[in-house]
């Protein structure tokens, strides 16, 4: 049988040895897998087809598939702990330290098995091939897309041909200048640091109301509770350098302390002691995957690689964060631990030792969606938006009820006084229609991304749209490929410098995906449209209460748009927003920040 040559391309090498291969080889049937945006970019210029992998993905792989296949990490990640617990900080397995990296990383190995069983069935005869540099990827948002490749080469090495792509000329002189400015320009922080290490001078000891632990942008979304909360003597760690010198935190009237500042020479000295001895351990482990059927033998294997992986990446920050949590619990003895991201690797440190100690554990939380991943928080207490959101907890983890505390979201209420949610209206303009496409990141990485947009400019064109596109990615969101793109099919589009109610105010019509962006589109009364990259429903229940059109290709965008003129169209979305702003934000006459308050004095009353 005649093979069908697939050939993966994560690099823009990668890229060119598949675009000479494939023009040497003169052949019209093969499959190009283009796992980054700047390599669909490439191959698009160069007019050959390629996409991202999406093309083997149903349109009910957000709302279903994705589901499945994180219900099989969490399993397994249940099934391998017990043997990893010789791996021990400060009397807490690493493997609960690193849930979520862990459950992410399985998430890869599942998605890659998923997508080569797509391909299998739809191609016929696949032959890969692979760049011999592919490996395991531990990357934000998992799973990337390139460890697909790593799982095909590992998994049937004799259905893959490793190539090798042209290595990028290096400047190592470049490389070391480039060092020297950096150490300088850090010089000034190291110094700053010295200075912050001072202030644990001023910290009381002992028996303070609570201790607010957050590693960035979860701490600033709680502004709202911390005004009210100054009455008790409560304090501030933070992660971030950043939140140190806000001008909203001074506001709190709360002390606020970086982590680093809770460090000694004795608990570095012990650090490096843990360090050595975790290396040793991880280097050591011996892993003999659990009994399972002979066709799950390798893929287990693979779960115990991926971990010792996870661990050899993220254990000296794991040391460190936990002897600082201790150190931090020790010298401050709060009756309430509250974090903003429990269960994230940084906060699990303090909510674990906080439990070991009796401490009572709160978490806030700051975004929601309903799916299983890196939601199963280990603090005792959370409080969460609405009554739907409360109940997918319980149902979802067996949570117990007097546990979790629907309270609203007092971040979104802090920029619309009084809780006024603006009316929806009708689409007035014809012309010079302005788009606003509110971005996120989705796992796996990029997926779909690139075919999304490049559909969308079509129908642009297709359709001699007079408008403008305005683009708002998440700040840590690399799109620039996606502008790329609009330029060379010169598509009018912005990339305004502006706050999200701004950016909203200024487009006409708002096209989301799933962000947590999409409940303010919903207080500021704009025409809302949300989907994902893969045109499918997504991760917020927002079909479930008709709250939003729901679009299933591009040109279903100008047809709705065409529709907001109608006052029919209008009422039927705006009561589904209505009832979804109260269900599942939890929008109330007493304000969520009130709400929260009055949940952490209780809670710190009954410590």
């Amino acid at each position: 049988m005649r093979k069908t040559p697939i050939y993966f391309a994560h690099t823009l090498q990668e890229a060119e040895w598949v675009r000479t291969k494939i023009s040497l080889e003169n052949s019209q049937t093969f499959k190009i897998i283009a796992t980054s945006l700047a390599t669909q970019l490439f191959f698009f210029k160069k007019r050959i087809l390629a996409d991202d992998g999406s093309a083997f993905l149903s349109k009910r792989f957000y709302s279903k598939t994705l589901e499945i296949l994180i219900r099989k990490s969490h399993y397994w990640y249940k099934k391998l702990r017990p043997y990893f617990k010789s791996i021990v900080v400060s009397e807490i397995y690493l493997y609960d330290l690193l849930q979520t990296p862990l459950e992410s990383a399985f998430l890869s190995v599942f998605y890659s098995e998923y997508l080569l069983r797509q391909i299998q069935a739809n191609i016929s005869s696949p032959h890969f091939y692979i760049s011999a540099a592919v490996n395991w990827q531990l990357g934000r948002w998992e799973p990337t897309q390139s460890t697909v490749a790593t799982y095909i080469k590992d998994t049937i090495p004799e259905n893959v041909i490793l190539y090798q792509p042209k290595r990028q000329i290096s400047f190592p002189s470049l490389k070391l200048g480039l060092n020297s400015v950096h150490t300088l320009l850090q010089l000034p922080e190291y110094l700053r640091q010295i200075t912050l290490r001072s202030r644990t001078k001023s910290v009381s000891k002992g028996n303070v109301d609570f201790l607010m632990f957050s590693s960035g942008g979860g701490l600033y979304q709680q502004h709202p509770v911390l005004k009210g909360l100054r009455h008790l003597n409560g304090l501030i760690v933070t992660g971030s350098s950043s939140d140190l010198d806000a001008s909203w935190i001074q506001t709190t009237g709360i002390p606020v302390y970086p982590l680093s500042a809770f460090s000694t020479q004795q608990l570095h000295t012990r650090e490096v002691q843990v360090e050595q001895a975790l290396r040793v351990l991880i280097n050591r482990q011996r892993i003999h995957p659990p009994q399972v059927a002979p066709s799950s033998n390798k893929l287990a294997q693979l779960l115990v690689e991926m971990t010792r992986l996870v661990f050899l990446a993220k254990y000296k920050q794991t040391v460190r964060q936990t002897l600082l949590a201790e150190q931090a619990l020790r010298t401050l003895k709060p009756k309430l631990v509250i974090t903003t991201h429990d269960p994230g690797p940084s906060a699990l440190p303090f909510v674990l030792k906080a439990k070991q100690q009796g401490r009572k554990t709160l978490v806030v939380l700051h975004g929601w969606q309903s799916i299983k991943l890196g939601a199963e928080h280990a603090s005792e207490h959370a409080a969460v938006w609405g009554n739907y959101v409360a109940n997918w907890f319980c149902d979802e983890f067996g949570k117990a009820k007097m546990t979790i505390h629907p309270v609203g979201f007092p971040f979104l209420e802090s920029f619309f006084p009084g809780r006024k949610v603006q009316p929806l209206t009708a689409l007035k303009q014809k012309t010079n229609i302005k788009i606003g496409f509110i971005l996120t990141l989705y796992p796996p990485a990029n997926i779909g991304e690139f075919l999304f947009f490049k559909n969308i400019f079509s129908v642009i064109n297709q359709r001699n749209f007079k408008g403008t596109i305005l683009l708002r990615p998440r700040v840590d969101q690399n799109v620039s490929e996606i502008f790329a793109l609009a330029r060379y099919l010169n598509i009018p589009f912005a990339v305004p410098n502006s706050s999200l109610t701004e950016f909203i105010g200024m487009s006409d019509v708002i096209v989301c995906w799933d962000t947590t962006a999409i409940y303010w589109v919903m207080m500021q009364g704009k025409p809302l449209i949300y989907t994902t990259p893969l045109w499918s429903d997504g991760m917020q229940p927002i079909s479930k209460y008709g709250a939003a059109w729901i679009p299933h290709k591009a040109e279903d965008i100008f047809n709705i748009i065409e529709k907001l003129r109608y006052k029919k169209e209008i009422e039927h979305i705006a009561r589904g927003q209505h009832r979804l702003l109260q269900q599942v934000i939890g929008l109330s006459k007493v304000s969520a920040a009130v709400r929260t308050q009055k949940l952490i004095s209780k809670l710190i009353t009954s410590a």
